[in-house]
C-alpha cells in the first residue's frame, strides 16, 4: 500500500518498464487523484512500452478515458472483456473493460 501518485517515494519501483498493468482502479472516488496515477504511469512506461488498465463498471471505464484523453498518450484499444467475472450486482465485474495506452 502506499501513494500512486508520487511513485518517486519508492525506490523498488523501476525507473522505466516495458508494461505498466492498473487494475480495477476507482476513478469515481477521486478523478484528480487517478489522472496522477495515471500521469506516474506515463512518465514510467518505455516510449515503446504500454500501460493497460481495467475497470469494473462502464462508468468507470468511460472516467478513466476522459481522464487520458487530458494526458500525452493515446488509447490504441478498448473493449470489453468477454472473460470478466460477473460480481453480484449485473454492472459491475471484475476485468469488465480493458484499455490500452501508449506514450504520444
Amino acid at each position: 500500500a502506499g501513494d500512486a501518485t508520487d511513485l518517486s517515494k519508492y525506490p523498488q519501483v523501476p525507473q522505466k518498464a516495458d508494461a505498466v498493468v492498473i487494475r480495477h482502479q476507482q476513478i469515481s472516488d477521486n478523478k484528480q487523484v487517478w489522472t496522477k496515477i495515471f500521469g506516474q504511469a506515463l512518465e514510467r512506461v518505455t516510449p515503446e512500452g504500454i500501460i493497460l488498465i481495467t475497470s469494473v463498471s462502464d462508468i468507470e471505464h468511460k472516467m478513466a478515458l476522459e481522464a487520458l484523453q487530458k494526458l500525452p498518450c493515446e488509447v490504441v484499444f478498448t473493449q470489453a472483456n468477454s472473460y470478466a467475472k460477473p460480481l453480484s450486482h449485473k454492472e459491475i465485474s471484475v476485468d469488465r473493460n480493458i484499455a490500452i495506452i501508449k506514450k504520444k
